[in-house]
Order: structure tokens, then sequence, then C-alpha cells
């Protein structure tokens, strides 16, 4: 049935139940060992319905060389075939990497970070400008960075969001003071 959808979403072109498929995928897929089988999975059923323009600087950052596969498949496709994603299509995706990312280590977190944070800052493009206006992806990477006890770059990441594009909420709060209070820092 999921698979169903996915083709009527193309059919009809609407981004929405595409994004519905991808998420399916993810939440299907959540608790497998293997990864990054889950991360290419999740990266060519993207490719076959969205443009990978708004995570182009993404694609072929992490190990599976099928992301690179995709991004191929994506641009060889005519480009009225692919649907626009919406930002949560993209947060889905990226929270895809971050997952693949704190597999293999976390300097892998922060190097994705950092070429996140370089993205924000060259401006992207419309679609993506949409996802980083939200705390939610910011938080993913907090998440991440308080798993494993890296606070200094999650400190430097509730700093990034401070003087940038989104602020802060109660969940970025929550995040990071769970982490101290897990860890027995509570002062």
């Amino acid at each position: 049935f999921a698979q169903h959808c996915a083709d009527v979403a193309k059919d009809i072109r609407d981004p929405w139940l595409a994004t519905d498929y991808i998420y399916y995928l993810c939440v299907r897929h959540k608790g497998d060992e293997d990864v990054e089988h889950t991360s290419a999975l999740l990266w060519q059923s993207y490719a076959r319905l969205f443009s990978a323009v708004p995570l182009q600087s993404f694609i072929g950052y992490g190990t599976a060389d099928l992301r690179n596969v995709c991004i191929s498949q994506n641009s060889s496709a005519l480009d009225f075939t692919l649907l626009v994603p919406p930002p949560i299509a993209l947060y889905i995706m990226l929270q895809t990497e971050i997952r693949s990312a704190l597999a293999i280590s976390n300097q892998r977190v922060y190097n994705l970070y950092l070429k996140f944070k370089s993205v924000v800052e060259e401006g992207g493009n419309l679609e993506f400008n949409a996802l980083v206006q939200n705390p939610t992806i910011w938080n993913a990477f907090l998440f991440a960075f308080c798993q494993k006890q890296q606070f200094a770059n999650a400190s430097q990441l509730i700093q990034d969001m401070t003087d940038g594009p989104v602020k802060p909420n109660i969940y970025s709060w929550n995040i990071f003071m769970q982490a101290f209070f897990k860890t027995g820092q509570v002062q």
C-alpha cells in the first residue's frame, strides 16, 4: 500500500503524499541495525520522488556510494517529473544523515553540522531556507551532540541558534539541560 501511495503521489504530483511515503519508510526502518542500508533506501526513494537540489550539498557527504548514484539518477530525470520537497521531507533526509553520522563517529556528526551551518550561511534555496527557519532541524543536531555527550559542540550550536536565523525554543533547552542532568553535571 505504501508503494502504491508513492506511485500515486508521483502521478498526481502531491509532495505531501510523497513525504508521507518517505516518513513511512523512515519509521518502518528506524530500528534496523544496518543504518547505512536504511539511509540508502531513503535516499533512493527520495531521489525517485523529489528534486535533489535543496540537499545537493549533503548528497554524497556520507559514506554510501548509493547516494551518488541517486543524485545522478535524479539529475538525469526530467525536472518536471520531480516534486519540490516540503521542509519536512528535507528534515527527514537530514535526520537520516545525522543518524548515519552518529553510527560512524562523533567527529562525523560535527562535520555534518559544520556543512549544515555553511549551507545556512550561504543562503541555500527557498525550500532549505524554510527548513532552517524552524528550530526542529537544529534540535536534531543538538540531540545528536547531547546523546554522545559532546557538550562543547552542543553549546556552540545553542550559540549559533541564538545568533542565527532561529532562536532556541523550549525543546532546545530541555534537550540541552536533560543531557547535563543525565551525566550528573547538574551545576
